[in-house]
């Protein structure tokens, strides 16, 4: 249970067990500067929501993790929205900036600001996701590096679009 900001430094590997729930108070933001290994599985996938039905969280966040990709398998994210943290804006519930990142067989719902997932400025993989009822886009990809793939995904019900994508990739 997460009831403040968490922010983890640089020159760390965080990793995140299968089955773990992490439960966030009203608009908390965890900010990760080293790679995330997220490791859920089919039978035990990694929960991530807000502690309160009624009141949203801020985002999950990683960025400037170098050459080492971020790896989210079987995760569950729900009922956050966008924040400012450190003068730094992310618009995504799950908000990549600078960084590699996979997202595999998970789910993304119930985001309350700008975009389900938004990968800026690298490598995005995202892959057998089920997207739904996020406020605006569901993904979306900014100056994406060549070779990002979306693929083998459902999207139901947004605002906006299903993918929104700017630059190369």
């Amino acid at each position: 249970v997460f009831s403040r900001d968490i922010i983890v430094p640089q020159d760390i590997l965080l990793i995140i067990r299968e089955g773990a729930e992490l439960l966030f108070g009203p608009s908390v933001s965890f900010i990760s500067y080293s790679p995330v290994r997220a490791m859920g599985t089919a039978a035990q996938p990694i929960v991530v929501r807000p502690r309160f039905a009624d009141s949203a969280w801020g985002v999950f966040a990683v960025l400037d993790t170098g050459e080492e990709k971020n790896i989210f398998q079987h995760v569950r994210m729900s009922g956050g929205k966008d924040a400012t943290i450190n003068g730094i804006y992310f618009s995504g519930m799950l908000s990549i900036h600078a960084s590699d990142v996979e997202f595999m067989n998970g789910a993304v719902s119930g985001a309350g600001a700008d975009d389900g997932i938004h990968v800026l400025d690298g490598l995005a993989r995202i892959e057998h996701t089920a997207f739904s009822n996020n406020f605006a886009d569901h993904i979306d990809i900014d100056f994406g590096h060549r070779g990002s793939e979306v693929a083998h995904n459902t999207f139901t019900i947004s605002k906006e679009r299903a993918l929104d994508k700017n630059g190369d990739a």
